[in-house]
């Protein structure tokens, strides 16, 4: 027998942060951003963890990270959170 205690918290970690409204009429490359970012956030900064649950490479992740703080995007969208 499985008992909820056992699974609950694995079933926490597991559910996806939710999406802020109001997306409509933003590029997407922005709702990207604030989807990995909120992603990463939800898996306390663990990129294996974060690739996965978005369906993308850890290696993408990364590129996208290093081209946002080469951009001097990643520290605004982490100061505007």
């Amino acid at each position: 027998m499985i008992r909820a205690q056992t699974i609950e918290p694995w079933l926490k970690q597991h559910h996806a942060a939710p999406v802020a409204e109001g997306l409509a009429g933003r590029p997407l490359a922005d709702i990207e951003k604030q989807v990995i970012l909120s992603t990463l956030q939800q898996f306390k900064g663990h990129r294996v963890r974060t690739a996965s649950a978005l369906g993308i490479g850890v290696r993408t992740l990364g590129m996208k990270l290093k081209r946002w703080r080469e951009e001097g995007e990643l520290a605004e969208a982490i100061a505007h959170e």
